[in-house]
């Protein structure tokens, strides 16, 4: 199989291996034939339970447990389907910066210089991350992201920073190759899809209460999964090996290889972290949290001039992990993952001695400098967008609770949803001295002295509860899982359901703990801990579950009192699966 380039460059004498079209059909057919057993399968025991059902009620049958095994089997079946429509519709979601139609046109003109050495559009869609990515994904023919487009290209700004523009345009050839790959040979694509359906497709399985019935579907398409890398990764290098050969081709094999190996080391030297020090990048991100948190003047809101000046600081420990890097390759000199050969075979395969390389190669030189436009817009799109990264990197680095920036500093969260009415403007403002939530009308203020107790909810624990809450989510239009819990010392809790500034849900949590246990050392007490077994506790609980069991019982011999005593048992038996259903799964 060839890979024509349309512009007539070259690359006209890249091919996969023979083998790879056909083991690629074998492995469709393996995966679509199961996939299609199991949704009989599902759809069967949604059939059986709910004919089991009627067939009972129809038999007039007096006992509950006559309609039991009927709805069990109808409630398996509906979970197993829903998991099932969710493996197959999910779309990829990917984190990161959208460059929009405008924006960042000095690597827009990178990027379509690569697309057109190799004879394809350039990409629909371009994210920019705060790492060290230089990455492409292709969704297909069949299916599409999660922004509609078929595929993206990943360039990390630690990438921008680090590689001098031929070498970063070096790497991005052999992006744009997997592209084309992707593009116009069906047997690529189909097995990029697989690489992608197939976990999604377990993990979909995977999932609280449907654990129990979908453990053997489970378990065989695990088991396949390792057989498919196992069987497929000599392959998938291959062709690792072909868009290598290709990039190379437009440029030079010794300038692919030297760029290769250039991104290697800098990746792994950027990365890589000690038990003593963090990796370089965290460092970098988390350096740029605190002066975020820090306002100040400009220079504090460029996350390359926070790069910058934190890898002159540590320039010894740069190049420290540099050589590590260095030894780390040459060291393991077969070292190869499931779908990418190692350094060493990769630079052998372009003509080019790795160990060579590395010693007349100048891995690093200094960080690059751009526009500053460009600079301060793509902090800008960071800062709205990926916050939670900064804080996650911050909280890594100082091991612990990170400390409040300062008197009289206020740190505020906007609305996130594209389309909402109150997009781009606050959603949540915490201080030092009060909790804002801003809404329709006047925002509520809580000062956190009148705050006994406050949680966040990020997880809904149960399939069915997960399943019903983001459903609702997805036809309200709402982020699904987001949800805070206020508990005021005196007056009613506070829920703030689906809120849209969710994604920064665990920083937001911690200033909240930060600020409650601030005001429980300045002598206020604390609401009771959750768990603590008390009189009032037993109190409640029984009252709980005289509420829930006198009127299922009044229900039930209503109905049986009127329709027959079928009906109310089979009323009561519904009733008792949905309250079971509904405590496994309720949101804790």
């Amino acid at each position: 199989m060839t890979l024509q380039d349309e512009t007539g460059a070259g690359w006209v004498k890249a091919r996969l291996p023979w083998l790879y079209t056909p083991a690629v059909g074998c492995w469709c057919l393996v995966f679509g034939s199961i996939t299609i057993v199991l949704v009989v399968m599902y759809v069967g025991f949604v059939w059986s339970g709910a004919t089991g059902f009627a067939a009972a009620l129809e038999r007039g049958e007096d006992k509950s447990s006559e309609y039991i095994t009927s709805l069990i089997f109808l409630i398996a079946g509906i979970a197993l389907l829903a998991a099932f429509v969710r493996g197959v519709t999910a779309r990829q979601k990917f984190s990161g910066v959208v460059a929009e139609p405008g924006q960042f046109e000095t690597l827009r003109a990178l990027m379509a210089e690569c697309a057109a050495a190799a004879g394809i559009n350039p990409p629909e869609i371009l994210y920019l991350t705060p790492d060290m990515t230089v990455a492409a994904y292709s969704a297909g023919r069949l299916s599409l992201t999660r922004e509609g487009k078929r595929d993206a290209v990943f360039v990390g700004v630690g990438a921008l920073l680090l590689l001098p523009r031929s070498d970063l345009k070096a790497i991005l050839l052999h992006e744009f190759a997997h592209l084309a790959l992707r593009r116009k040979v069906l047997s690529v694509d189909i097995c990029n899809k697989l690489y992608n359906f197939v976990p999604r497709f377990a993990s979909a399985h995977r999932h609280a209460l449907a654990a129990i019935v979908t453990i053997i579907p489970l378990f065989v398409f695990s088991w396949l999964w390792r057989t498919f890398r196992k069987t497929m990764g000599p392959l998938s290098r291959a062709e690792e090996l072909l868009v290598d050969r290709c990039a190379a081709e437009v440029t030079s094999p010794r300038h692919y290889a030297g760029a290769l190996t250039r991104f290697a080391v800098l990746h792994r030297a950027m990365q890589t972290g000690d038990p003593e020090m963090p990796a370089l990048l965290t460092q970098i991100n988390a350096d740029f949290y605190q002066s975020l948190l820090g306002g100040g003047d400009e220079e504090a809101l460029n996350w390359f001039a926070t790069a910058r000046r934190t890898l002159f600081q540590r320039r010894e420990t740069l190049w420290i992990r540099i050589e590590a890097a260095k030894d780390w390759y040459l060291g393991r000199p077969e070292k190869q993952s499931g779908t990418h050969p190692s350094l060493t075979r990769r630079a052998k395969k372009l003509a080019q001695d790795l160990k060579a390389l590395m010693n007349t190669l100048g891995l690093w030189e200094h960080a690059q400098s751009f526009e500053r436009h460009f600079e301060e817009e793509l902090t800008g799109e960071f800062v709205a967008k990926l916050r939670p990264r900064f804080y996650a990197a911050a909280k890594e680095v100082g091991g612990g609770p990170l400390e409040w920036p300062g008197a009289g500093k206020e740190l505020e969260f906007i609305c996130q949803r594209k389309g909402c009415p109150r997009s781009g403007r606050n959603e949540l403002s915490l201080s030092d001295s009060e909790l804002r939530l801003y809404g329709k009308h006047a925002p509520t203020v809580i000062k956190w002295v009148e705050i006994a107790d406050a949680k966040l909810i990020t997880k809904t624990e149960g399939f069915l509860t997960e399943m019903a809450v983001n459903m609702a989510a997805e036809v309200r239009g709402l982020p699904s899982n987001r949800t805070l819990v206020i508990e005021p010392r005196r007056g009613r809790k506070i829920v703030v359901p689906h809120w849209h500034c969710g994604g920064n849900a665990f920083e937001i949590e911690g200033w909240i703990e930060h600020h409650i246990r601030l005001t429980e050392a300045a002598g206020y007490s604390v609401g009771k801990a959750s768990g603590t077994i008390t009189g009032r506790g037993i109190a409640v609980a029984l009252v709980v579950v005289l509420l829930v069991i006198v009127p299922l019982i009044f229900v039930s011999m209503s109905v049986s009192s009127k329709f027959g005593y079928k009906y109310g048992s089979a009323v009561q038996t519904v009733c008792i699966i949905v309250l079971i259903c509904w405590f496994m799964g309720r949101r804790r």
